[in-house]
């Protein structure tokens, strides 16, 4: 997915990175990231929650977008193995489904939002607003979002 993005647009650029970057890392935005399954496989994002327990999470959730078409149980392991996650607790947890309550509940709350895909943010505040985007834009997009918001 995100590299059929770099191919139609040399400009493109990864926002969550740039985001965390410029405007987390520096105290200037809050970002909050919510669980929504893909095509309601939730594997991906247990995955992806396992891997938080391991500091991992942008490094998986990356591996998992730049990997859209591969996300069978087989390849999500990979991807621990990848990234030099401990396999057996990345595996314990992934097969134990010990976040899928968490995240049947950001799913439920997306829904509530009317998300119907992903990649889905809403930047704003209660005082500005917000701004829904969806889809895999360019930093470039939320940075000038982002900017008119603060």
């Amino acid at each position: 997915m995100i590299s059929s993005l770099k191919q139609t647009d040399p400009n493109w650029e990864a926002p969550i990175p740039k985001i965390i970057e410029e405007y987390v890392n520096t105290g200037k935005v809050k970002l909050i990231f919510r669980q929504y399954p893909v095509h309601l496989n939730k594997y991906p994002a247990l995955a992806a929650k396992c891997a938080q327990e391991q500091n991992k999470f942008w490094e998986y959730h990356k591996n998992l977008f730049e990997n859209y078409d591969s996300l069978t149980v087989t390849d999500l392991k990979k991807y621990a193995v990848d990234l030099n996650l401990n396999v057996n607790q990345f595996n314990d947890c992934l097969e134990s489904r010990k976040y899928e309550e968490s995240i049947q509940n950001d799913s439920n709350d997306g829904q509530g939002l009317g998300i119907t895909g992903t990649p889905t943010f809403f930047i704003g505040s209660e005082e500005k607003g917000y701004e829904k985007i969806e889809g895999a834009e360019s930093f470039s997009t939320f940075k000038q979002i982002i900017e008119s918001k603060l």
